[in-house]
């Protein structure tokens, strides 16, 4: 039978080994575009190097974050450590590692693109680099989120938490957790094809950065939604209120939108994806193209709102 000792310790470095797999994978996929672009066009290997050396420190944060909740788990111990206590601390840092993990992924795909694109057009490397760090930065966004949820868990961690109020706690660290692979998921194919077009029609590089913010706020609204309810539920249920019927609603309404923004937000990506490489081939076609992508937006953006709905009704109700 596993102990409290052993959930509280084994799941700290259950996030930090996690947070290290994904950011090692992230690392090497960059790592790998920057040495193929390098040799695939050797005079570009200065700008690829300087933009990478800044691509990978940014993907590197991931995992520093979650070393920081580690840390924050193993010196932070309850002197009295119970079954409850160690779930409710698990699931923070476990929301942690996992987001970190999944956006980290995301980011190297986005850095690997980043080097092509220089390599097909060494002179607009400046541009491409800014165009790297702003989506980089959006897609790491997620983890502080995590981390936030983890810390308010930590502070609703109380000597005489009952095993609702623990339960309840779990499921909004779960809110975070799952609900942010979709959206990093989304942005990873999208951010990619708008840095992949930026390489190929440079020209149109503007367009790119509008038609780019305006998707990106698209997807992360699903990660917003996930966090708004996961506080919602930390807050809602102080441990005095906490029953078996409010842990029941408050695993519900985690599931209910952090299953129901993860479709929603990869098919936002797959859509901008496609609408970037229209806009690449024929940069005419902009306005009628962004047009198509902002309602086709919209209507897969009402599936998540549903969702929210839902959630925010289970919690309050």
């Amino acid at each position: 039978m596993i102990s409290a000792d052993m959930l509280h310790y084994g799941a700290a470095g259950l996030a930090l080994c996690i947070s290290a797999i994904g950011c090692g994978i992230g690392l090497g996929i960059a790592g790998q575009g920057m040495v193929e672009s390098s040799l695939r066009q050797p005079t570009a290997a200065g700008p690829i190097f300087s933009t990478m050396v800044i691509g990978l420190a940014i993907l590197e944060s991931g995992a520093i974050i979650t070393l920081v909740a580690t840390l924050m788990v193993l010196f932070g111990k309850p002197i009295d450590l119970t079954d409850a206590h160690a779930v409710a601390g698990a699931g923070g840092v476990l929301a942690v590692g996992i987001v970190s993990m999944t956006a980290s992924i995301a980011s190297g795909f986005i850095a690997r693109a980043t080097a092509e694109a220089i390599a097909r057009v060494p002179i607009f490397a400046s541009k491409i680099s800014t165009f790297m760090v702003i989506t980089q930065s959006l897609i790491e966004a997620p983890i502080i989120f995590a981390l936030i949820v983890n810390l308010m868990v930590r502070t609703h961690i109380t000597p005489t938490m009952s095993w609702e109020l623990a339960i309840a706690l779990f499921a909004a660290s779960c809110c975070i957790m799952i609900g942010c692979i979709g959206p990093s998921v989304g942005q990873s194919i999208f951010a990619h094809a708008a840095v992949t077009a930026v390489g190929e029609n440079y020209k149109a590089y503007n367009k790119f950065f509008t038609f780019s913010l305006l998707n990106y706020a698209f997807i992360e609204t699903a990660v917003i939604f996930c966090l708004i309810v996961a506080l919602c539920i930390i807050f809602v249920l102080p441990g005095a209120a906490a029953t078996s019927l409010s842990a029941l609603k408050a695993c519900t309404a985690a599931a209910t939108i952090s299953l129901g923004s993860c479709g929603g937000a990869i098919a936002l990506g797959l859509v901008g994806k496609k609408s970037c490489k229209g806009i690449a081939m024929d940069v005419s076609s902009y306005s009628s193209i962004a047009r198509l992508n902002l309602i086709s937006g919209v209507f897969i953006e009402s599936t998540i709102i549903y969702a929210f709905l839902i959630a925010l009704l289970l919690i309050s109700g």
